[in-house]
């Protein structure tokens, strides 16, 4: 079908076959999540502005020299990460992943149930977001219809790499071909 000559209105209306759906996500949809089903364990989900004190870091924040600081974790990050006389980037991935990794969907679904179930397996979810909630509702309704695919822009608590490998896989568990457990990738 042309759009050649199509009002901008038509052109709206016109329904193609064979389309695909891109789903991006961002914290937005995470904290909506929690905020509409409460995490299972009462954990609330940080934002970059207020990770820091969500997840319990202030103590490392404030033995970091001024420079490194920011009151946003991306960057507060960072500048850690990329400050190699800096020593604390091992004890905020720690914490950050022991955070994140704990966190639990309710019983009920969510909306990522919601969304995982609205899309066809020829659709994609792509996700900024670290926490599991998307894998989690991916893996209690992979029996319900096929599943979209879901790419973690930033990697996951719930996904880990086996370097050997090369492949991902459920953090954990072991790859066929070194048996080495796959690892959450920071």
């Amino acid at each position: 079908m042309s759009t050649v000559g199509m009002s901008k209105e038509q052109g709206i209306q016109t329904v193609y076959g064979g389309g695909r759906h891109v789903v991006i996500l961002g914290a937005g949809a995470s904290i909506a999540a929690t905020r509409r089903n409460a995490e299972r364990g009462g954990k609330q989900l940080p934002s970059m502005d207020n990770l820091v004190q969500v997840v319990g870091l202030e103590d490392i924040v404030e033995g970091l020299p001024d420079h490194l600081k920011a009151a946003n974790f991306e960057e507060l990050y960072g500048k850690v990460y990329n400050n190699p006389e800096s020593e604390a980037v091992a004890e905020i991935n720690r914490r950050v992943h022991a955070y994140f990794s704990a966190m639990k969907l309710p019983d009920e679904p969510t909306i990522y149930d919601y969304l995982i179930l609205s899309l066809k397996d020829k659709d994609l979810i792509a996700t900024f977001n670290w926490d599991p909630f998307l894998y989690q509702a991916f893996c209690r309704n992979h029996h319900v219809a096929a599943m979209p695919h879901i790419c973690f822009l930033h990697g996951n608590v719930a996904i880990g790499y086996s370097k050997k490998d090369k492949t991902s896989g459920p953090v954990g568990v072991y790859s066929r071909g070194s048996f080495a457990p796959t690892i959450a990738v920071s």
